[in-house]
C-alpha cells in the first residue's frame, strides 16, 4: 500500500513537471476553403489575375480572380486573443510578390512578410515595426510599399523602396525602409498611391493627408 501511494506521488510529480515544460500547446484549427470570420482587406494585382484576402480568422488566402478557386492559404504563428489576426495584404502590380501583416508577434516582433506569389515561399521579412499595420499598398509602378500604423501609440506611415521592377529573380530583391511619415494624431486607417506617384493617407484624427 505504501509503495502504491509513493509511486502515485512520484508519477504525479513527474506529470506536473512535464506539464510545466509544455508551454506551447498545439492550437487546433479547421482547414476551411473560405474564411470563417470577417475579411479585413482585399487586394489584387494590376492585371486582375489574383485576389488576396486577409481575415480575423488568422489566415490569408490567395484566389484565382478568373475562376474563384483557392490557390493557397497562408498561416502564421497564432496565440490566444488577437495574436495571429491578419489585418492587411497587398499584391505587387506585376503579381510577383505578396505582402501580409497583422498581429503577427509581440510588440518588438511585428513584421510584414513578403512571399513569392508563384511558389508561396517566404522570401523576406520586414521587422522593427513600432505598431500594428492595418493597411498595405504598393505604388502603381511597384517601386514603393506603404504601411499604415495603428494601435495605441507610434502612429504614422512607413514607406519602403523596392527594386521589384528591375529584378529577374528574387535572389537580389531589396525592400528597404525609405521614410517614416509622422505627425499623425491617431492611427492611420488607409493609404493609397495615384497612378502619377502622388500619395494619400486617411487617419482617425479626421484628416486626409496628401
Amino acid at each position: 500500500m505504501k509503495k502504491t501511494i509513493l509511486t502515485t506521488i512520484i508519477l504525479s510529480f513527474a506529470f506536473l513537471q512535464i506539464s510545466k515544460a509544455q508551454v506551447n500547446e498545439p492550437i487546433l484549427r479547421l482547414n476551411l476553403e473560405m474564411h470563417n470570420n470577417d475579411i479585413l482587406d482585399i487586394n489584387t494585382d494590376a492585371k486582375g489575375k489574383y485576389i488576396l484576402t486577409t481575415s480575423f480568422d488568422k489566415t490569408a488566402k490567395l484566389w484565382n480572380a478568373h475562376t474563384g478557386d483557392l490557390i493557397r492559404t497562408y498561416r502564421f504563428q497564432i496565440g490566444k486573443g488577437s495574436e495571429g489576426e491578419l489585418y492587411a495584404g497587398a499584391i505587387s502590380p506585376n503579381g510577383k510578390i505578396i505582402a501580409i501583416t497583422g498581429v503577427t508577434g509581440k510588440t518588438k516582433n511585428r513584421s510584414i512578410y513578403i512571399f513569392n506569389t508563384i511558389t508561396g515561399k517566404l522570401i523576406k521579412r520586414l521587422s522593427e515595426l513600432s505598431n500594428i499595420v492595418i493597411n498595405l499598398e504598393f505604388s502603381h509602378n511597384g517601386k514603393y510599399l506603404a504601411a499604415a500604423l495603428s494601435g495605441s501609440n507610434s502612429y504614422g506611415v512607413v514607406i519602403y523602396k523596392t527594386n521589384l521592377s528591375d529584378i529577374t529573380n528574387f535572389t537580389n530583391l531589396r525592400i528597404e525602409k525609405l521614410k517614416a511619415l509622422t505627425g499623425y494624431g491617431k492611427g492611420v486607417l488607409g493609404v493609397a498611391f495615384s497612378s502619377t506617384g502622388k500619395f494619400a493617407s486617411v487617419c482617425y484624427d479626421g484628416k486626409i493627408r496628401l
